[in-house]
């Protein structure tokens, strides 16, 4: 990697440190949680690239109380940082929980920052600098990122390992985002429904049918207690109506 990438590392590494202690702030805050892509916007403009994803989501609103969390990769060249839960308001929760696994902003190297969710990596692909596409036994043209790339290509889980990009992939994404609208894949393997994101994302889904079974037994439990009184007040006014 040339001198300025090792000069945008190191800036990087603050940079990320900076957005470690607010998103903490954040956590620790009692008051009511703002949304920390405005924050994080502000915080990363002077970098020549990022990507921010969505990793995780919770929500554990109940009967007497109602808490939202995001997780996030913030990703600045080959360094990444992965925060611990950060409180969000309940409208930036319902705006982003279609976008699990997704990048939710980011900023390519032409210095376009955009908001529109895609698969993360997706901006880097098509790049000459990062890789070139390449020809299987099928015939299909896949990307593939230069080997002193790997690092990033595993940051991103594309490629080996990981989903692989073909050229239809990305005309799909570049033709979405010219429009702005989020891209899920072409059998929309991304995203909180997506295939792809439901085997990387195991935990989420667990807690979610969790929640859901909890749900169930409450409402299951409300209308037998309901039916019980009903019952109760059925045979009172019956008996009565005898003597």
């Amino acid at each position: 990697m040339r001198c300025y990438g090792i000069c945008v590392r190191r800036t990087a590494t603050s940079v990320i440190g900076a957005l470690s202690l607010m998103l903490i702030a954040l956590g620790c805050s009692g008051a009511r949680p703002d949304n920390p892509m405005v924050e994080m916007r502000e915080r990363l403009h002077g970098e020549p690239e990022y990507s921010v994803i969505l990793t995780d989501m919770k929500d554990d609103s109940g009967l007497f109380s109602t808490q939202y969390s995001h997780r996030y990769q913030v990703i600045i060249g080959e360094d990444l940082d992965t925060r611990g839960w950060t409180p969000v308001p309940e409208d930036v929760y319902r705006r982003y929980e279609n976008f699990l696994g997704m990048t939710i902003l980011s900023k390519t190297e032409d210095g376009e920052v955009t908001e529109t969710p895609f698969p993360p990596g997706y901006q880097h692909v098509g790049n000459p600098k990062y890789g070139r596409w390449e020809t299987n036994r099928s015939g299909e043209s896949f990307w593939s990122f230069y080997g002193k790339y790997a690092m990033m290509s595993s940051l991103f889980n594309l490629g080996m390992g990981g989903r692989t990009v073909y050229r239809g992939d990305w005309d799909g994404y570049r033709r979405n985002s010219g429009q702005g609208r989020p891209y899920y894949g072409q059998n929309r393997e991304y995203g909180t429904n997506g295939s792809f994101t439901k085997k990387t994302k195991p935990d989420f889904y667990k807690r979610k049918m969790a929640k859901q079974t909890r749900t169930n037994e409450s409402f299951r439990n409300k209308v037998d207690r309901r039916a019980g009184r009903s019952k109760t007040g059925y045979r009172s006014r019956a008996g009565g109506y005898g003597k």
